[in-house]
């Protein structure tokens, strides 16, 4: 048992080496993607994200009631979960990762939320946002039809896992729930702030070393496996990088692409266990159902692509 721990912790060691050592033979090849990354940070995530993150913070002290509101019913009968988990799922699906992780994550440990129903709400709340998949997406591939359709497609996506993965157990509407809300009698804009501050410099220091990860994929390996890689650990690059690389083949560029958006990629997945971790949530059924919808995005977009 000693030996085995001995050798995982040389194996670490001799990979975190490796790793110094392409950082500091390689600074041609990451600088540039450094570079990259941040300005991505300053133009886009920065401006967008920041506000999100601190309404987010704000909105997880309140103690808001969905349950008599007609639209939240709706969505709780749709979705299978409580008038709770409406506001994660628009957040998600309007400002983007890791936003609707994260207000599932402050309100579980708020008491709104059940720790059944917060891995149940998980699984289809953290989405990519509209403007990205819309705008940034769309002229990536070119056309800003396509961004909408992809859009929409995500959202049909979330639907189904809402489903799919469902706890058999798991019935709002017959049980009574035990935990009980907290209500902050005041609100601390100063800690909604700081807060959100910390969480924008760990999504943005995510956001370089996955762009230098890709970086150093694009140059080691064949274009087309790079590409699906890329795609695999970021999504911005790895869309740019499939849409290069397949243009030849359409419906596989479009269906990889839907892939990559329903995924989020292994940057996004790092972002949203900053918050999963410290809710104590179960992070292999979070990392199971974005899985399955890459899986499912893939296929549905080979269907549709023909009648686009």
């Amino acid at each position: 048992m000693t030996k085995t721990i001995e050798r995982k912790k040389l194996l670490l060691f001799s990979s975190l080496l490796l790793c110094l050592f392409l950082c500091i033979s390689l600074q041609s090849l990451f600088r540039p993607a450094i570079k990259e990354g941040m300005a991505i940070c300053y133009h886009v995530l920065i401006p967008s994200l920041l506000p999100c993150l601190v309404l987010s913070n704000v909105m997880a002290e309140i103690d808001m009631h969905f349950e008599n509101s007609k639209l939240c019913k709706i969505f709780s009968k749709v979705f299978s979960c409580s008038p709770h988990g409406f506001m994660p799922y628009i957040m998600g699906l309007l400002c983007g990762f890791p936003i609707g992780a994260k207000q599932v994550c402050e309100l579980h440990k708020n008491g709104a939320l059940s720790g059944e129903e917060s891995n149940h709400l998980l699984g289809f709340t953290n989405n990519c946002g509209a403007a990205f998949t819309i705008a940034g997406v769309g002229l990536i591939r070119g056309s800003i039809k396509e961004g909408v359709i992809i859009y929409v497609l995500q959202c049909a996506v979330s639907l189904l896992i809402s489903v799919f993965t469902k706890p058999k157990s798991y019935a709002y509407h017959a049980t009574v729930r035990a935990h009980k809300i907290v209500q902050n009698k005041s609100i601390s804009l100063s800690s909604a702030i700081s807060s959100a501050v910390f969480a924008m410099l760990s999504i943005c220091g995510t956001v370089c070393l996955f762009k230098m990860v890709s970086a150093l994929l694009i140059f080691i390996l064949p274009d087309n496996i790079a590409a699906i890689l890329s795609l695999f650990f970021e999504i911005t690059t790895g869309i740019e990088s499939i849409c290069a690389t397949f243009s030849l083949l359409p419906a596989l560029s479009f269906a990889l692409s839907c892939a990559g958006i329903c995924f989020g990629g292994i940057s996004v997945f790092v972002q949203s266990l900053l918050f999963i971790e410290e809710a104590n949530l179960n992070i292999q059924h979070y990392l199971l159902c974005k899985v399955f919808s890459a899986l499912l995005a893939f296929i549905l977009a080979l269907l549709i692509f023909p009648f686009m």
